[in-house]
């Protein structure tokens, strides 16, 4: 049976590593966190059916205080697994006080769980327990790169926008941004109206149904129109357009040599062409859904070159004025208040 449960282990660490790199880990982590509760559970009441669970406070100190550092090992694991999640929940995604509820219910698998670290069966292994090791600083690492203090350096960028909009996905770390191993979309911020957060791919929705769409987007810099994209359809909402991932796009050629990108905006709502000189503030276009864009939503990166897709092209960290006149970088569930709506 150990070695079932070892293989278990290899499976899911292996998945959780792809589901990093495919931006998908804040995902993958609680489906990992609800199975591998019901799998331990069971496991547990097979182990002692066989009368095959070993109390620690039982054994002689010397075999005790080993299984105890490997079960407070276990538990750390199953500790930071639960905070991951938690920090990477997006509150406005839930109605009424399902958040509440769902973290009531994260916590209570984690403490499951943790309680069946104390409750070995026999010996534990030394395999399984690498890689509890590996997968408790894997995720204290992403935790760490998440939770680190916003920078103060890179490029300085204004709201696009009016109102006050959300950061759906985004920040230096793949446990809270699906751009983290994207090439160019490294630093790339994905923004909503709050009042979008709570639709469902379930629901059968009208683009006009989101606040988020068809809204003005300004520039955000001063600088130089390097290239329009304005002719693609919007998507309805919940499918894409992969032939054409950035959608109608405006990329800004700033005074610093960067290359600004703003994306997914609506179908023939782009009002500057190529080569037009531009002062922060001046209206681009509306936002939309049109490429790689599941439901209406502004899409933003800064590269050092415009190439968006080319494998030389390096992101570049962006920041953004807040209402105290500072300039930092954003993360996912930062809120940002734009111009003043009429």
């Amino acid at each position: 049976m150990q070695i079932l449960v070892n293989i278990y282990q290899l499976i899911m660490l292996i998945l959780m590593l792809a589901s990093t790199y495919a931006g998908l880990l804040a995902n993958f982590l609680f489906i990992y966190l609800a199975i591998t509760c019901v799998y331990m559970v069971m496991l547990k009441l097979i182990q002692l059916l066989r009368k095959q669970i070993v109390l620690i406070p039982r054994l002689p100190r010397v075999a005790a205080v080993p299984m105890l550092g490997l079960a407070l090992l276990r538990c750390f694991s199953w500790i930071i697994l639960g905070v991951c999640i938690t920090y990477s929940m997006i509150p406005i995604q839930f109605p009424g006080n399902d958040y509440t509820s769902v973290n009531y219910l994260i916590w209570l698998l984690v403490g499951i769980l943790s309680l069946c670290a104390f409750f070995p069966a026999g010996k534990f292994s030394v395999f399984s327990s690498i890689i509890y090791a590996f997968k408790g600083i894997f995720l204290a690492v992403v935790l760490l790169m998440a939770c680190l203090p916003p920078d103060h350096v890179g490029l300085r960028l204004h709201a696009p926008f009016k109102g006050q909009w959300y950061v759906f996905q985004g920040g230096h770390s793949p446990l809270v941004s699906h751009h983290y191993f994207a090439g160019s979309q490294e630093y790339a911020l994905d923004f909503i109206r709050p009042e979008d957060g709570t639709f469902s791919m379930a629901q059968q929705l009208e683009l006009e149904d989101f606040k988020s769409f068809n809204q003005p987007i300004y520039a955000p810099i001063d600088g130089e129109v390097h290239a329009v994209v304005s002719s693609l359809d919007d998507n309805p909402f919940g499918q894409v357009d992969p032939n054409n991932p950035i959608g109608n796009h405006v990329i800004i050629r700033t005074t610093e040599g960067a290359y600004l990108l703003l994306a997914h905006l609506k179908k023939d709502s782009i009002l500057v062409t190529p080569g037009l000189k531009i002062q922060r503030g001046r209206l681009l276009g509306y936002s939309g859904n049109s490429g790689n864009s599941t439901q209406p939503h502004l899409h933003i990166q800064a590269m050092d070159k415009p190439d968006t897709f080319e494998s030389k092209t390096k992101p570049l960290q962006i920041l953004f004025q807040n209402s105290r006149g500072e300039f930092r970088s954003l993360r996912r569930n930062d809120r940002l208040l734009g111009l003043q709506e009429n």
